[in-house]
């Protein structure tokens, strides 16, 4: 074997570093005990510095707790990897390095599989380029791109603010977006509970590929967030512009996409409509602003920002709704987030949206792709994949 395909130990502190650990709590998390007179980090040590080879078992745990392939670690080459098309810079300090190790890894993941689906409609001869991708600038109006949005998608706010509640004004958005070849999936975790995502981390993100455009969002924000998100992401794509999305960061970028959704969701004329009862004092402005968000499915604390910059709250005003709405957007998020009763395939279905899900099913069933991709395309195990896609 020539020295171009030598084992490289260094994967495995490649590995370690971007999932976010550090030598001591990595030893905390592998099976790996205090033997031949050395602790557990000087036998991890070891490993790393390629002085001995870790166990099948260790291997194993590693691809687990590091978020790496198996593969990956046993080929010991260190990949060449892109941030994606993301930029990082809009995380917020308070984000771990675990965190962002997890982040990286559900980016990572779901990137792969734009690419593989990318892959398979080219060997079938069914790419087909959107029109839509890039084709904006961040220089143009926010007003302009935000009305050739709702034109491209047919979106009717009428009707959308007429749906039951926010669940299934999001459906609706969600099916416009798809039916125009934008894939959009809700996404928590790698699978585990232990690698969920907050809010926090981030909201959504999207791919902007021009044959195969992916918008994430994540599940464990609140379903009255996930509306906005999906607007603001969209605008991403639009400028082509992909990033991380989350609340707690700002600039010219994210206020451009922030101006878009808002458009959409609640232009000039609908906030110049609305009035916010203040008679009864703050009590009353809340519950105003509240049932106005409610009735509009929009984001409270999103409606509450825009008023703000309407000068129709005071700063003392939104510093005190801010407050309430975050902490009625954890509640949102809680009650969100519990049980259903829906099944495991249910719930899988809904999170991989109607357009993924039957380009998937296709594949499987016309023998493009084997149960086995399309459990790496679906995070459902191969064995059930007949059964998931109604095959059987």
């Amino acid at each position: 074997m020539t020295d171009e395909y030598a084992f490289d130990p260094a994967i495995y502190v490649w590995a370690r570093e971007r999932a976010g650990y550090t030598i001591e709590e990595a030893t905390r998390k592998l099976p790996i005990i205090e033997a031949y007179g050395k602790s557990p980090v000087e036998r991890l040590k070891d490993i790393e510095a390629g002085v001995t080879n870790p166990t099948k078992t260790v291997i194993k745990e590693m691809a687990r707790y590091y978020h790496c392939p198996e593969i990956v670690l046993s080929y010991g080459k260190i990949p060449c990897e892109s941030n994606y098309g993301v930029d990082y810079r809009v995380l917020p300090r308070t984000v771990s390095k675990i965190e962002k190790g997890i982040l990286n890894s559900a980016v990572g993941k779901i990137r792969a599989r734009q690419m593989y689906i990318k892959a398979v409609l080219e060997d079938i001869d069914e790419t087909n380029h959107i029109h839509f991708v890039n084709s904006m600038s961040v220089n143009e109006n926010y007003k302009k791109i935000a009305s050739t949005i709702s034109r491209t998608i047919n979106f009717d706010p009428e009707v959308f603010r007429k749906k039951k509640n926010s669940k299934i004004g999001f459906s609706y958005l969600r099916g416009l977006i798809e039916s125009c070849g934008v894939f959009v999936l809700l996404y928590d975790n790698l699978g585990t509970a232990h690698t969920s995502l907050s809010s926090n981390v981030f909201q959504g993100f999207s791919l902007a590929d021009d044959c195969v455009p992916f918008i994430v969002i994540n599940s464990n924000d609140s379903v009255m967030s996930w509306t906005f998100t999906l607007f603001h992401e969209l605008a991403h794509i639009w400028i082509g512009k992909t990033r991380i999305c989350n609340r707690n960061f700002d600039d010219d970028i994210e206020a451009l996409c922030d101006k878009v959704a808002q458009e959409i969701l609640m232009s000039q004329t609908d906030l110049d409509k609305l009035i916010i009862q203040t008679d009864g004092g703050f009590d009353t402005m809340l519950s105003s602003i509240s049932e106005i968000a409610s009735n509009y499915h929009v984001d409270e604390l999103v409606l509450t920002r825009q008023l703000f910059e309407e000068k129709r709250v005071n700063v003392d005003q939104y510093k005190r709704l801010k407050k309430v709405f975050n902490n009625t957007s954890s509640k949102k998020t809680t009650r969100d987030q519990r049980s259903t009763g829906a099944n495991f395939h249910s719930v899988k279905k809904y999170r991989l949206g109607n357009l993924y899900f039957e380009l998937v099913k296709r594949m499987v069933d016309n023998g493009e792709i084997m149960p086995t991709k399309a459990s790496f395309l679906t995070g459902v195990p191969a064995t059930q994949i007949y059964r998931f896609f109604g095959l059987v």
